[in-house]
């Protein structure tokens, strides 16, 4: 049986959606190949009671302050990224696990210097084969603080890296099609993978309340994904239907950026959770009306938890500050959802989307999974190198 190995500083221990990504793709592949799971870090995440903001009531200490400071230098100077060491930690666990075998190794990004530990093994082991999945942008990306003068080293290395994969995959139509274009790629190279849901949602059903619930699982980053222009509309929503006699609320689950929580942590009406096993997110769902899903503007990535708001089959809300965005384009073949496009929608639509749907539930459909699982055996089947099968069993 031929021998896969999964790359990536964060261990599946931590949940974020590139351990999220490597476990669908471990599923997918265990029973034809031997899979591993090669990382360095597991770190910890604190959990939080329900209704508890996401904000350690350490973070006003000067000392927590002071490390956060250092760690931002850091982040400002350090090329390729702020995970280079942990990539050469990666590159000779893999070294001494696959030195001597025909082994195909899959590195997710981010962070992308994970794929440099992949080059440098594809290097001198000719007969391995490389995926690189590349989960976010690179250069330009908005949330990156790398100082200015670092940027066209960041391309250079980006076309460079990247150029050297048997094959590339990509978890956004807009990343690929972006990732393409700017580095000049093979588009035969190239295929498309969403990320799936980390979250069966198979036998479930949703938990009624009397109350509307609106729920937005994930994170918000500043200059991104702010959610701030959304949550405007969403208060508007709950005044209104507080006015008719219903009784609403939000739930924002996952760790959110200062700005949001400055604003809203005390709203009575705005719950901020940080889920930190699966269990605690399956009952969010179950105490869930409705799912939000907040703009990411021009950027061309999807919002992580977009494959399992579809699995869950939830009614969606759509944020947008444009018709182009990304989300709007995967959503556009899924019911029930709703696109609230800045500056175009009216309130009223919104609210008789929410009024004839709010007694839906859950109705899960892992009709997608099942395909992600089925590309990913495909594609290890498929991909050929010096124009032979290359892992066919």
């Amino acid at each position: 049986m031929k021998k896969v190995v999964l790359l990536n500083p964060w261990c599946p221990a931590v949940r974020n959606p590139r351990t999220l990504r490597m476990e669908m793709v471990r599923k997918a592949l265990e029973h034809d190949f031997e899979v591993s799971i090669l990382c360095c870090t597991s770190k910890a995440v604190r959990t939080l009671d329900e209704g508890e903001p996401v904000r350690s009531s350490l973070f006003n200490w000067p000392l927590v302050r002071l490390w956060k400071v250092f760690q931002y230098c850091v982040n400002t100077v350090a090329f390729p990224d702020a995970y280079f060491f942990h990539s050469l930690r990666l590159l000779v666990k893999l070294w001494n696990v696959a030195k001597h075998e025909n082994v195909c190794v899959i590195s997710f990004s981010p962070p992308f210097s994970t794929h440099l530990a992949a080059c440098v093994f594809r290097k001198y082991h000719p007969a391995s084969f490389w995926i690189a999945d590349v989960g976010d942008l690179y250069h330009k990306n908005p949330t990156s603080v790398l100082l200015p003068v670092f940027r066209p080293m960041q391309r250079i290395f980006q076309i460079n890296l990247l150029g050297k994969a048997d094959r590339l995959v990509f978890n956004s139509k807009g990343i690929q099609e972006r990732m393409i274009q700017e580095n000049k790629l093979d588009k035969k190279k190239c295929k498309l993978i969403y990320n799936g849901s980390s979250v069966d949602f198979s036998g479930l059903d949703s938990i009624k309340e009397t109350s509307i619930r609106f729920l937005y699982a994930g994170s918000t980053y500043a200059r991104l994904r702010e959610g701030l222009w959304e949550m405007e509309i969403l208060s508007e929503i709950l005044i209104i239907l507080q006015d008719r006699g219903f009784e609403a609320k939000i739930r924002l689950a996952g760790r959110q950026c200062e700005k949001l929580i400055d604003q809203y942590a005390q709203e009575k009406k705005v719950q901020m959770i940080h889920h930190s096993n699966r269990d605690k997110l399956i009952s969010l769902y179950r105490h869930a009306d409705f799912l939000i899903c907040f703009s990411n503007g021009d950027y061309p990535g999807l919002p992580s938890k977009l494959c399992e708001y579809r699995a869950s089959g939830l009614p969606i809300i759509c944020f947008a500050e444009g018709p182009l965005e990304a989300a709007l384009d995967y959503l556009s073949d899924y019911e029930p959802w709703f696109p609230f496009i800045s500056g175009k929608t009216r309130l009223e639509d919104l609210l008789e989307f929410i009024m004839a749907h709010r007694s839906k539930g859950i109705l899960a459909n892992h009709e997608e999974d099942q395909m992600i699982g089925q590309q990913w055996r495909e594609l290890l089947f498929n991909s050929s190198k010096n124009g032979n099968t290359f892992l066919k069993v």
